[in-house]
């Protein structure tokens, strides 16, 4: 009688567990009702960030490059004075952008996006990582420049049509790959020291 008391209690175990249903592991999506067609998972905030705010040379996301700090007020983040700035250089903390984009105001207008890491693309689909020959093969006409500190180079496109001649995007490398770049109005894209 003795071996039947000892089995009994593990095979209840069993058998209630065997009918339970094992709880969803972490990287499998809930599954949803019948007939819903709605992703099962959002996306992840990377990849939000690198499609909401691709870079050119006209700006990133919302923020457009000439807009005037009283047109760029509703996107910063708050509080936010920009009093300080007067017609000087300075940048700006622009709402929901990734930590990895600076923001360049001149003249009370944005004048350059600067992409300081991260998976944030050109429009071309450039990105921080980049080798020297997929900036040249994505973008044709390519001027090399030394980098002014490093053994690198500063790699600069001209996107716009001839008659543009202020539009830049300007990658900025380690003499093999792309270690940052900013798009924007010459001369501040250009400016190697941002605003220093």
């Amino acid at each position: 009688m003795r071996p039947t008391a000892f089995w009994l209690p593990a095979t209840v175990l069993l058998i209630i567990s065997a009918c339970g249903s094992e709880p969803p592991r972490a990287d499998t999506p809930p599954a949803g009702p019948p007939g819903d067609s709605a992703p099962a998972t959002a996306p992840s905030a990377t990849s939000a960030d690198s499609s909401a705010w691709t870079v050119s040379p006209s700006g990133a996301g919302p923020a457009r490059v000439g807009m005037t700090l009283r047109e760029l007020a509703p996107l910063l983040r708050s509080p936010s004075d920009t009093a300080g700035l007067g017609d000087g250089c300075g940048y700006v903390a622009v709402r929901d952008a990734p930590d990895s984009l600076g923001f360049m105001v001149e003249g009370r207008r944005l004048v350059r996006v600067e992409v300081r890491g991260g998976p944030t693309p050109t429009a071309a689909g450039a990105r921080v990582g980049d080798s020297e020959a997929r900036i040249e093969a994505l973008y044709g006409k390519v001027r090399v420049e030394p980098h002014k500190y490093t053994d690198g180079h500063y790699l600069v496109v001209m996107p716009g049509a001839p008659a543009d001649t202020v539009h830049r995007l300007i990658f900025e490398t380690d003499g093999r790959r792309v270690t940052g770049y900013r798009a924007g109005l010459f001369p501040p894209v250009a400016y190697v020291e941002g605003c220093s």
